[in-house]
């Protein structure tokens, strides 16, 4: 009789403690997110994501016949069919028959994600999210959407999407219905809200309060892009420096919308976009084409200007374009400015291009946003403007009518002169005589093919009045055995080069390192500085 009381009371203490345990895990589940990438599930018994799931399964006609569908590939030895649960109110379906498998004629790409939120009349509003595509599928099953399915007393019904949520919530149909955003953004759910992540506009969260989701959020468009100051409209509607303008006479970028809003002024100079200021409070900067970069802290007009440095220190920034060398801060004019150095466009524009902006003091908001460049600061005193008289008459030979100085002051400086070849050498010598009647000192010349098409004596002339102290050019083509001769010339031996190109090719290795002469160029300037 003992025996029995003890196993009696031992289950009992065993049945509480799985009770106790059971209790536990509920309130865990409904405090769990569903983000896509969460690997932690929950029984399916009892969970009214499993109850919807269930009934969607047989009464939605499109859902009914992808499972359906898939039912039918049983045989197949690829096939990958998963129903997780998050929680009590999420759960995600995942069928997968690959391309490629035995029978290819069945390939199937389903993935149904649900989430479920109580109302105040006691039914319950499930979020479906779609994407399905596949051979042996009807287009009308295919695609992807995002609907709200109502489910009330064992039946469902399919409101309107806008009668639940804000205006702003077609913006996010609208780019997660296209193959390039759903690379690049995603939906996080909780059993409170859904969260809007993407690089389109500053992050989007829509609180439920029993009835409809709200948002807390202000909706700030991708408008300026901090990688190369272009601007953008929702409507893919953009404008870039040194891009020519085809808009309005008045500069004035505007929405291309029922409401043509304006949301910038832009500088022109010969209808050449130059610069912009921002006119639209809702138009925001975001780094460019990285979500994982964007803070819940937007940088926008009336948005605090410590945001834009809290954007920097962002370690999922880029930080090729954020460092602390290209920004500056201080009293400008009587305001707080931030200035970020954002792009030395050697391609298209040929310009810098920088963004200000502009608050009363660094605990204020922002008053202004602007966006400008300016042409490349020349700092090599030899930029000659060569202007050519093309005629008909020339049949090809361009003549140069002009040689026209552009620098600043040469006096005392020595000077070296780049070009790609010399040909004849009657440009790079003219060139040289005009510097030195401005008071150069040393002159080089140097240039990757010397050609001396028409020999060598004018060199020796000018060499013998002075003009030029050293020609350099390179051993890239047929050098003859008179020019290595003079004393003036200095061979820029490439061999070694030339073989650690083509060694580092053979090894299947970058050689980007090699084409930029940027870092060899300083090293050499500090050796130089620091052998005076």
């Amino acid at each position: 009789m003992n025996k029995i009381i003890i196993i009696l009371f031992c289950a009992a203490l065993t049945l509480a403690a799985c009770g106790g345990a059971a209790t536990q895990n509920a309130g865990t589940d409904s405090a769990s997110t569903n983000d896509g990438g969460s690997e932690q599930t929950t029984a399916p018994q009892d969970t009214i994501a499993k109850t919807i799931w269930e009934k969607l399964k047989t009464d939605d006609p499109h859902i009914s016949r992808v499972v359906e569908c898939g039912n039918e590939f049983e045989y197949n030895y690829y096939k990958d069919e998963q129903e997780k649960y998050f929680s009590k109110t999420s759960m995600d379906y995942k069928y997968h028959v690959p391309r490629g498998s035995e029978e290819p004629d069945n390939f199937i790409n389903a993935l149904y994600r649900l989430q479920c939120y109580p109302m105040s009349d006691g039914g319950w509003l499930a979020i479906v999210e779609q994407s399905v595509n596949g051979y042996a599928l009807k287009k009308e099953d295919c695609g992807y959407k995002i609907f709200v399915v109502k489910y009330n007393d064992g039946n469902l019904s399919y409101p309107k999407n806008a009668d639940y949520f804000p205006e702003c919530f077609s913006f996010v149909e609208g780019k997660l219905g296209t193959e390039f955003e759903r690379d690049r953004s995603h939906i996080q759910y909780s059993d409170k809200e859904m969260y809007y992540r993407t690089t389109s506009c500053w992050p989007l969260k829509f609180v439920w309060n029993g009835k409809k989701f709200e948002t807390p959020s202000k909706f700030i468009f991708n408008a300026v892009s901090m990688y190369n100051g272009s601007f953008s409209s929702r409507y893919s509607h953009y404008a870039s420096i040194g891009q020519k303008w085809e808009g309005s006479p008045d500069g004035i970028f505007r929405e291309e919308s029922d409401s043509g809003k304006a949301l910038a002024k832009l500088e022109l100079q010969d209808q050449i976009i130059v610069g912009y200021t921002i006119l639209d409070s809702l138009s925001g900067v975001v780094q460019d084409f990285n979500s994982d970069s964007i803070t819940h802290s937007p940088i926008a007009l009336g948005y605090p200007i410590k945001n834009v440095l809290e954007y920097k220190d962002n370690p999922k920034a880029w930080s090729h374009h954020m460092k602390d060398s290209t920004i500056s801060k201080g009293m400008k004019d009587g305001k707080y400015v931030i200035t970020q150095h954002l792009e030395h466009d050697t391609r298209d524009a040929r310009r810098d291009i920088f963004i200000d902006f502009v608050a009363k003091d660094e605990n204020s908001p922002i008053e202004a946003i602007k966006v400008y460049s300016s042409p490349f600061q020349v700092t090599i005193q030899d930029q000659v403007e060569k202007q050519k008289d093309i005629s008909d008459e020339a049949k090809e030979i361009f003549p140069i009518v002009a040689h026209e100085y552009l620098g600043a002051e040469l006096k005392g400086k020595d000077v070296v002169i780049l070009d790609d070849m010399i040909s004849s050498g009657d440009s790079m010598l003219e060139v040289g005589r005009e510097l030195k009647k401005r008071g150069a000192g040393r002159i080089f010349f140097c240039a990757t093919f010397g050609l001396f098409t028409e020999g060598l004596a004018r060199f020796d002339k000018a060499y013998e009045e002075g003009i030029f102290d050293k020609v350099v050019t390179t051993n890239l083509i047929y050098q003859a055995p008179e020019l290595l001769q003079r004393e003036y010339y200095i061979n820029a031996d490439m061999s070694k080069y030339i073989a650690l190109i083509i060694d580092t090719l053979n090894h299947d290795f970058s050689i980007s390192e090699f084409l930029d002469p940027t870092d060899r160029i300083h090293k050499i300037i500090e050796k130089h500085n620091k052998n005076r």
